[in-house]
């Protein structure tokens, strides 16, 4: 079973990718226009990725994909430049 400990550890290490991954995209997009197309068109297909595996899945709840997306999107416009950084979801 697994208890509290361990899921704020997952939580921090999701976190901390996350926010990793998020800066990376976002300063290879800097370096170029086309890079930066690249990596707005990569998470769009996560996007759609995810929403097909909610048409696909029963397996997948309905809430795990809404927390899904909402990550995609922070990360969208984090790494674009257009947004804010990521922060913890309730």
């Amino acid at each position: 079973m697994v208890d509290e400990k361990q899921i704020a550890s997952l939580t921090a290490e999701t976190l901390a990718v996350q926010v990793v991954l998020t800066n990376v995209l976002l300063e290879i997009g800097k370096l170029d226009p086309t890079l930066r197309s690249a990596i707005k068109r990569g998470l769009s297909d996560a996007a759609d990725s995810v929403e097909n595996l909610a048409t696909r899945s029963d397996a997948v709840s309905p809430d795990l994909i809404v927390k899904a997306l909402h990550v995609i999107e922070e990360m969208r416009a984090a790494s674009v430049g257009d947004g804010p950084s990521l922060a913890p979801m309730d």
